[in-house]
């Protein structure tokens, strides 16, 4: 039985996004690394492996940890260097909002009332469920975005709908 491929990153640029399922160190020649296997969107399982002291730096900048990066998508990259092209930066960036604390963060606090029943199709179902989707448009704006900043990347309109629309699903779960 063989494991995942090993998926190289080597350039600055060389990226690949992959749902997390472990994270576990392993020794490979001299240096200590950490390998993390995942899922790409395509459902094929990728191995990443990114020397231990890299992926400490990353993950103390991510507020990341090896139990709380698994089952979390992340972007996996090499980026520029401007001191030392040749030796480019790894880069470990969550790709996911943490769904469960934006559906909280949405639709709760801890005044909240108990939920009162609204009627489907009515004026006070479309108001709640706009007001809805002002929370999570404004949260996405807060939280996820500067992520995309961080990696100097402009989303496009499309990003952000598509973003919104995952947020607002989960937050209705």
């Amino acid at each position: 039985m063989t494991g995942p491929d090993v998926y190289p990153l080597v350039n600055a640029g060389d990226a690949i996004t992959l749902r997390v399922a472990s994270c576990e160190p392993m020794k490979i020649g001299t240096y200590p690394e950490i390998e993390f296997i995942g899922d790409d969107a395509a459902g094929r399982r990728h191995a990443v492996r990114i020397p231990k002291s890299s992926v400490e730096r990353q993950f103390k900048r991510a507020d990341l940890t090896p139990t709380t990066i698994v089952g979390r998508t992340i972007v996996f990259s090499r980026d520029a260097n401007r001191n030392d092209p040749k030796k480019p930066f790894w880069g470990i960036t969550l790709a996911d909002a943490p769904i469960a604390a934006a559906a909280k963060a949405v639709t709760s606090s801890a005044a909240t009332p108990a939920p009162e029943t609204v009627q489907p199709g009515t004026t006070q179902a479309r108001e709640k469920a706009s007001e809805l989707y002002r929370n999570v448009t404004r949260y996405a704006l807060d939280t996820i975005l500067p992520m995309y900043a961080e990696k100097g990347l402009t989303p496009t309109a499309t990003d952000i709908k598509e973003i919104v629309a995952a947020v607002f699903i989960a937050a209705n779960r």
